[in-house]
């Protein structure tokens, strides 16, 4: 069964172990391409890269295929367990293997004994050359079974056991090549013998891991199928176009520098690049981790939960490529110089052109793994054909034409990728999940922000202090990943939401250790970046601040502080959102031991009227009776949830104190006179949102989101024919789908304006202030407009809205989702625009009484609880 929990913990496994496994193998190919520059010529080391190249040629077929039966096998163990299909697609899978292995063996042996036609090989090194192209042709065909064994590890998501298996691999490439040149001498085809080292050393382990993983799928020619093999080749074949495109992008620039400029300067470029191709492989082991998950979403049809987690994956491969890319670049010259030798540093321009741009071309690879989900390969696979051979003619055009030499070929590879990822891939995946086009493109605007910052930082860093060692530029590295952890913080919390819980419990404990003669706090109340919630939490910990120091997580530190016994809650707060009589994980966030106090504070009881029916989110009435009779201090946000907790018997005492976010009431600021008496257009505020949860389900009266967007959207239309101004209001970032909806529905296109800083209470509450009338869905929307003094419709999309708006005596001001009709709505706004004046005065007072209210009730709670 998936579930996030799951996915957040085997990624965080996976993450952390390719992230070790890249760094060991990072520091391993440091030091074995010095190696190899300081013992064999620059044409002679050229050769390697070349035969890495041919290698990856060879091993297409396998690859494609192996991709996609880690797709089917993936999601045939997701959807029907280890059943009779899992094992007709790995017999099939392997069997295919062998064939398309035996087909590559007559082009290995060809490419061996015709490596000097194909490239310009350095004088005294044909016999080599060829030895070399033979050890790397064979080590292909090796991997190409071993791939397809690994295929199990990649389908249990144990990217662990995959990283073991790939460094220990590396050793055993690097150790042989070692042994071997201090046997008799440096010579290039020993470099291929390390390779087919490697690849016997993954077979084995990958073959291994296999049997313990997954002995039921065994391999069997009676579950051969060719019916099942045609439809793997169908798409593989697609997969092997692509992935040809990929190269002619990503690795002929090697062979063009070979065959165009002659082998020394091929030499020098295979040397320059060396930091463009560690950060390439240490993308693709991440983006590998991304593929279980990415093809678990699909198979279970969570499309939402498909897209959240791509524009994630999209933004945290952008943000881990943003420090690597920017020392490179900004350090490319004292990198050469240390690392390569002396006379190297003349190659700085070049290593920076061939790797700044990956700080954005790479971000979007995780997005090509969607693409292999809906199997929907053969558009992207012709497109990346064609932009592969315009990276040839526009590198030979800027070689020979422009006379731009190596410089071409790089500038033909950086600009080519751009455009390719600036107008296709992400827009394409938009199009498959049937999101609109710009869903991914804003993703690493912030990372290409970071590196430029960051890059422009190392080269002032190189200039001043001009490291000359690599502890030296340890150091100077070490000042920019400061800043780099500084820059990149929010980004980090945003994708991770354990970061942001260990930032807030850091400053917790930093403030608990400093304050002295205050009580702690533990508040339990929604947060995140629903802009309702995060005023309630706000507000409340305003109103308290000078007596209490509030956290809102128990992270591992804060618990361990608990254990230790250095840290002891005065108080348990439930506040913020609608909790009471909820579901299980809120009774689990409140039963905290040790707690002295309890209260409730501005909370909202759930209406069994909505809720009793919905799973999950309401019941245990027992459980929560016992809490609430357990509370110094029990106050509600509204008039309904007073009466529904004394009709349940709760004994305490339960006073109505009104909504904690009206702490932030204004006084009013602006002119009571209509806008048209003074000449001016009538500007109407709306809110409107999503009501799924998190399996989709429309929650909301009427159970149809679909049918009330339409709804909606005819209304808008009405009010903009009608003369009005309208702007949008989202309370958190998942209304604007719905807002985006609402907006095309409607056909009023850039006619709407949409609020964006949303984020901010403040800025919120200023944009409130512009308006005439304010209609809003989401509750916390109005309740800000009421904060603002603006005359509000609330529309009930559950029963906490009309809770709230009895409170403010505004309850005909009230119509529910199902009863919502467009031309009696449009009637409600134009009556509470012909009553402005009378409403603010109302509402403000209202308000005011609340907000004044909240301010003595918090002060009796302190004096009585504390």
């Amino acid at each position: 069964m998936l579930t996030l929990s799951f996915l957040s913990k085997r990624f965080a496994i996976n993450f952390l172990s390719t992230a070790l496994q890249f760094a060991v193998n990072m520091g391993i190919s440091i030091w074995f391409t010095a190696y190899l520059v300081r013992r064999l010529d620059i044409a002679g080391f050229g050769l390697i890269p070349l035969a890495v190249a041919v290698s990856s040629y060879l091993t297409l077929l396998s690859y494609s295929l192996n991709n996609v039966v880690s797709r089917f096998l993936t999601i045939s163990l997701e959807k029907n367990g280890r059943g009779d299909e899992a094992r007709r697609i790995f017999s099939t899978g392997f069997i295919g293997t062998l064939l398309g292995v035996a087909f590559l063996i007559l082009p290995g042996i060809w490419i061996t004994f015709h490596s000097g036609q194909i490239f310009r090989i350095p004088d005294g090194y044909d016999t080599q050359a060829q030895w070399l192209f033979a050890f790397a042709a064979l080590a292909s065909l090796v991997t190409a079974i071993a791939i397809f064994f690994g295929v199990v590890s990649y389908c249990r998501n144990r990217f662990d056991l995959r990283n073991i298996v790939n460094v220990g691999s590396n050793v055993v490439r690097i150790g042989l090549v070692v042994l071997l040149f201090s046997w008799n001498g440096p010579d290039v085809w020993k470099v291929g013998a390390g390779a087919l080292a490697a690849a016997l050393v993954t077979l084995g382990a990958n073959f291994w891991i296999w049997r313990c993983l997954e002995p039921s799928l065994g391999v069997s020619t009676k579950l051969f199928s060719w019916p099942e093999l045609k439809n793997m080749a169908g798409t593989s074949t697609w997969i092997l176009v692509n992935d040809i495109g990929t190269l002619l992008l990503i690795s002929i620039d090697l062979i063009l520098a070979n065959r165009l400029l002659g082998p020394t300067a091929g030499g020098l470029y295979a040397a320059a690049i060396q930091g463009s191709i560690i950060l390439r492989n240490f993308s693709m082991l991440v983006v590998d981790t991304f593929g279980p998950t990415t093809f678990a979403f699909y198979a279970k049809n969570d499309i939402s939960g498909l897209v959240d987690y791509a524009k994630k994956s999209v933004k945290l491969v952008g943000l881990l490529m943003a420090l690597p890319v920017s020392l490179i670049c900004g350090f490319s010259y004292p990198i050469l110089e240390v690392w390569l030798g002396h006379g190297f540093g003349d190659l700085a321009l070049l290593m920076s052109l061939l790797t700044f741009h990956l700080c954005f071309n790479l971000g979007y690879m995780s997005l090509h793994k969607i693409v292999l989900a809906t199997n929907r390969v053969q558009v992207p696979a012709l497109v990346q054909i064609g932009f592969g051979i315009a990276n040839i003619f526009l590198a030979v055009f800027l070689v020979e034409g422009a006379h731009w030499g190596v410089y071409g070929i790089a500038a033909a590879s950086a600009l080519v990728l751009a455009a390719k990822n600036s107008f296709f891939t992400p827009a394409y995946v938009a199009h498959l999940l049937k999101r609109p086009y710009g869903t991914f493109m804003k993703e690493l605007f912030p990372t290409v922000r970071v590196t430029a910052i960051l890059t422009a930082a190392s080269w002032l860093v190189s200039r001043v202090f001009q490291p000359a060692s690599w502890h030296e530029l340890a150091l100077s590295a070490g000042m920019i990943s400061l800043a780099y952890i500084f820059l990149i913080r929010k980004q980090v919390e945003d994708i991770f939401p354990f970061a942001t819980q260990v930032s807030k419990d850091v400053q917790f404990l930093a403030r608990n250790f400093s304050s002295n003669g205050i009580a702690r706090g533990y508040y339990v109340g929604f947060s995140g970046e629903n802009l309702g919630d995060e005023a309630l939490r706000h507000s409340i910990f305003s109103l308290f601040d000078s007596r209490v120091l509030f956290s809102h997580s128990r992270g591992a530190a804060v618990r361990f502080m608990e254990k230790q016994g250095l840290l002891r809650w005065n108080m348990l707060m439930l506040g913020g959102g609608t909790l009471l009589l909820r579901s299980q994980n809120v009774l689990d966030s409140i039963s905290v031991k040790g707690i002295q106090k309890r209260v409730v504070f501005g909370t909202g009881a759930a209406n069994p009227a909505f809720w009793k029916d919905v799973s999950a989110n309401y019941g245990a009435r027992e459980d929560w009776l016992r809490f609430l009779n357990s509370c110094e201090y029990i106050g509600v946000r509204g008039p309904i949830s007073k009466k529904i907790l004394e009709e349940i018997g709760v004994k305490k005492e339960v006073r109505l104190i009104g909504d904690p976010a009206l702490y932030f009431t204004r006084e009013i600021r602006t002119p009571l006179t209509p806008a048209l008496a003074n000449g001016h257009t009538r500007k109407l505020g709306v809110n409107v949102g999503t009501t799924h949860d998190g399996d989709r389900r429309s929650l909301l009266w009427g159970g149809d989101e679909e049918k009330f967007l339409r709804r909606f959207a005819h209304f808008l239309t009405l009010m903009s024919q009608d003369g009005w101004e309208i702007e949008l209001i989202p309370v958190w970032q998942k209304d604007m789908e719905a807002i985006r909806r609402v907006i095309s529905d409607s056909g009023l296109g850039n006619r709407i304006r949409v609020f964006k800083d949303f984020h901010s209470v403040r800025k919120t509450i200023d944009k409130m202030e512009t308006f005439d009338v304010f209609i809003g869905q989401k509750l916390h929307s109005v309740i800000l407009a009421c904060c603002a003094n603006r005359p509000s419709i609330m529309v009930e999309y559950r029963p906490k809205c009309r809770d709230f708006m009895a409170s403010m005596d505004l309850e005909s001001w009230t119509v529910r989702t199902d009863e919502f009709a467009p031309a009696g709505v449009k009637a409600m706004v134009e009556a509470l625009y012909g009553q402005k004046i009378y409403y603010t005065r109302k509402i403000h007072e209202m308000a005011s009484y609340y907000q004044n209210k909240l301010f003595r009730e918090s002060q009796k709670l302190m004096e009585a609880v504390l």
